[in-house]
């Protein structure tokens, strides 16, 4: 495994997952997990879990709006700095491909970085990966 992409709902998992393949590097995104009954059961059991874990760990109980971004900020940086700098790239998809590549070692490609799932578009995406249709 070369890399480990993580992110929320609509923060450019799906246009990274497209670069990501367009530079040759396999990467599940959680688009597939419809298309596979073992995977949406993992995955549920695997959410549940995670979700016990924040509630119990980072915002409790009563967490309210303040709490719940304050526990994500923490995150991001306690994940930023355990990682070591040379294993870890905070990317936005808005920056395009020169990060990504300089990060991975590999040429920049002769192409526009794609930019998917925004707006209107979301809905034709998700229809067209997960159904085949457009």
């Amino acid at each position: 495994m070369k890399v480990i992409g993580a992110g929320c709902p609509r923060t450019g998992t799906l246009s990274t997952r497209a670069a990501l393949t367009r530079l040759g590097l396999p990467c599940y995104h959680m688009a597939e997990v419809a298309l596979h009954e073992d995977h949406e059961r993992a995955w549920y059991s695997l959410w549940l879990q995670l979700v016990e874990a924040i509630a119990e760990h980072s915002v409790g109980a009563n967490a309210d709006r303040d709490r719940c971004i304050a526990a994500f900020n923490a995150h991001n940086r306690r994940v930023q700095e355990e990682i070591p700098k040379d294993r870890l790239l905070v990317f936005r998809v808005q920056d395009g491909w020169a990060p990504l590549c300089e990060f991975l070692g590999c040429e920049v490609p002769d192409e526009p970085f794609p930019h998917l799932n925004a707006g209107a578009d979301a809905v034709k995406a998700g229809l067209s990966f997960i159904f085949g249709i457009a």
